[in-house]
């Protein structure tokens, strides 16, 4: 029955019905002809790629291999069905891929290996190397990835076409890099590896120049834009002009070729890609915080999130708004911060990712414990820490061990904190990875320093060190040396060597501004060490000073904080800011700047629903986003916006987002 079925259904159909696939498969698995159940199961799998139901595409390609497999593995195996289990293999390894089921792809990976070497086939050699280098990327094995993207070159001019030798070139390049080609974020990488990624980059430029591929162009210029800059020094102009100006080259290849997507992608890195303090010159601080950057960011990652397939939305929208928690967190917009990543996890959940919702938990717990919040921060850690044992996807285990650390530090755990902080540095030099090493060298340092005994001051001491030598040569704001130098000033001051923590405080503070690094935590923990140095030192003018600039740093962020509880902990919960008011009051500072939440101008001239538009305009939404929210029509929309740029006097939304902060509106 079942294969009269199938003949009937495909006499009337053949391969015209898509949505018949799936039913041509089951019915001819049931009944006489496996063969055509497979290439029925095979053409439905690959409908569902096509439509990003990757679920249902990893089903059906598994149900065709099931098929095959048994035939593929016997000794006097045709050509042709090895070629089909090949094909479905790596079609089902890319499904893989999507669902960030990383095992199972190198499982996959390892069968089409043994596929390539029966048919002694050099084109699939290549993508198993192309691939298997792609997934040693994600992984952070930097090993496995340069030689498998080596390995791909070699093939590639043995086997490949123009593409795939342009493809292979990148391949190499992303390996040297750390990451994949299309990311527009800041780059963090060993000064040689970034040298080396740029390189190869420029070679498979030349290639893409002469096949005349406008979309390599568009992707590589984009690349070398990102890693020239990694590459330039803070003050070298010059140098960060020209990087940018292959962002600008990108950007007008994706608009040749009409790819908005593509154009979005190049928007948001030249935003990345500016010059943070000369960006927000003479800006009030709260539009430094967020309209001036971040608003930026979100309204991008908005638009394009309007350019993805309904499916994907909810990711999306998680990972736009995981960018403003981030950035938010940063700059010290704090509770901004947390509501923004309290959105994006809900997305998240959504579109069951677990990779976003294990970085949109750690995010939140570090919020958390920047707020003093810290039981919060550690059940945050610890959600986090349990996606990595559950997901079959290859998360970054150490990242779990750092918030785990951090936030048992704030519990007050601290033989739980020094265990999971000594398994992020030795997790990190196990990768080889300098950026990690300095990162958790630095971390694994600032905790020893706390706990104030002889030994863990010398081991405190030299882990300071090493994470001051690292970053030396790291380009870009990275912030571990300066945490390096914190840890040593301390540990001097214990000491009773002020000179020398004299030395390591102002040292840190020109870090600070030669790495234009805005961390708003570090901007309040570095002029407050110096104010303690030069106490010691018996500069009672200069440390007066450092003193009022820490403590308008303090206020000014807690000014952000509307909430009262909320304020209140980030004051009283978090140990260096209680130190610091105790400091203040004692200098007679604190009274005079007490921080209070900005208050509403009543003054404002805006009618109660243009409030809710310009507030909404604040937190990045689209006229669409509006729309729908406030239940009135994108024309309707429109017209307010008019009528508030003419009563408050503005230009663009980025200054109407500017305005409401000023006059808290948001």
């Amino acid at each position: 029955m079942h294969q009269a079925v199938a003949e009937s259904l495909e006499a009337t159909y053949g391969e015209r019905e898509p949505s018949q696939f799936a039913a041509l498969a089951l019915h001819y698995g049931a009944g006489e002809d496996l063969g055509r159940a497979a290439h029925f199961s095979a053409l439905a799998g690959r409908r569902a790629l096509e439509l990003h139901a990757f679920e249902d595409a990893e089903r059906h390609f598994s149900e065709a291999i099931d098929i095959l497999e048994t035939r593929a593995n016997q000794p006097e195996t045709d050509a042709a069905t090895l070629q089909d289990y090949f094909d479905l293999l790596a079609a089902r390894e890319m499904t893989l891929a999507e669902l960030g089921q990383n095992e199972r792809q190198r499982r996959d990976l390892r069968l089409m290996a043994t596929v390539a070497e029966r048919n002694d086939d050099d084109a699939e050699r290549l993508v198993v190397a192309m691939r298997s280098s792609r997934l040693a990327v994600l992984s952070g094995d930097r090993t496995e990835s340069l030689r498998m993207a080596t390995e791909a070159v070699r093939m590639a001019g043995i086997a490949g076409d123009m593409d795939q030798r342009i493809a292979a070139m990148a391949r190499w390049a992303e390996a040297h890099a750390g990451r994949l080609l299309g990311e527009p974020s800041r780059l963090l990488r060993d000064r040689d590896g970034l040298i080396a990624a740029a390189s190869r980059y420029r070679a498979a430029l030349k290639l893409a120049r002469e096949a005349n591929d406008s979309g390599w162009l568009a992707r590589l210029s984009q690349e070398i834009g990102v890693v020239d800059w990694a590459l330039t020094d803070e003050n070298d102009l010059d140098a960060r002009a020209a990087a940018r100006s292959w962002l600008f080259d990108a950007l007008d290849h994706w608009r040749a070729i009409e790819d908005a997507r593509g154009e979005i992608t190049a928007l948001i890195a030249l935003a990345y890609r500016r010059s943070y303090e000369s960006a927000v010159a003479g800006v009030p601080p709260a539009e430094r915080g967020f309209v001036g950057f971040l608003e930026e960011i979100r309204r991008l990652r908005t638009e394009e999130r309007h350019l993805v397939r309904e499916s994907l939305k909810p990711r999306a929208q998680a990972l736009a708004l995981l960018s403003v928690h981030v950035h938010c967190r940063e700059f010290g917009v704090y509770q901004t911060a947390l509501e923004r990543g309290r959105e994006a996890l809900a997305w998240a959940g959504r579109a069951a990712d677990p990779r976003v919702e294990f970085y949109c938990l750690g995010g939140l717990s570090e919020t958390e414990r920047e707020l003093g919040r810290a039981t919060r921060a550690l059940e945050y850690a610890e959600r986090a820490a349990a996606i990595v044992t559950t997901s079959e996807s290859a998360l970054p285990a150490q990242r779990a061990q750092e918030w785990l650390g951090l936030a048992c530090f704030v519990v007050g755990d601290l033989e739980r904190a020094e265990r999971h902080l000594r398994a992020l540095l030795s997790t990190a030099e196990a990768r080889g990875l300098p950026t990690e090493i300095a990162e958790a060298t630095a971390t694994l340092a600032s905790f020893l320093a706390v706990r104030a005994d002889d030994d863990s001051d010398r081991e405190a001491f030299d882990l300071a060190r090493r994470a001051i030598n690292l970053s030396v040569g790291m380009q870009g704001s990275i912030p571990w040396g300066v945490y390096g130098l914190l840890v040593q000033a301390e540990i001097f001051l214990r000491q009773g060597d002020v000179p020398s923590a004299v030395a390591s405080a102002t040292a840190a503070s020109s870090w600070m501004q030669q790495r234009e690094i805005s961390l708003r935590r570090l901007k309040i923990a570095v002029p407050f060490m110096r104010y303690r140095a030069y106490t010691a030192a018996g500069l009672g003018h200069e440390a007066n000073a450092e003193l009022k600039l820490s403590v308008e740093e303090l206020s000014r962020v807690a000014s952000w904080i509307h909430d009262t509880e909320l304020r209140r902990g980030y004051l009283e919960d978090v140990a260096l800011h209680r130190a610091l008011r105790d400091a203040a009051s004692a200098a007679g500072l604190w009274s005079q700047q007490t921080p209070s939440p900005v208050e509403v101008d009543n003054a404002v001239p805006l009618t109660r629903r243009e409030s809710e538009v310009l507030r909404l305009v604040s937190a990045g939404k689209t006229n669409r986003d509006i729309a729908d929210t406030l239940f009135i029509s994108e024309k309707t929309v429109a017209r307010h916006l008019t009528n508030i740029f003419a009563k408050i006097d503005c230009q663009s939304r980025t200054q109407a987002a500017a305005y409401a902060y000023r006059h808290g509106i948001v």
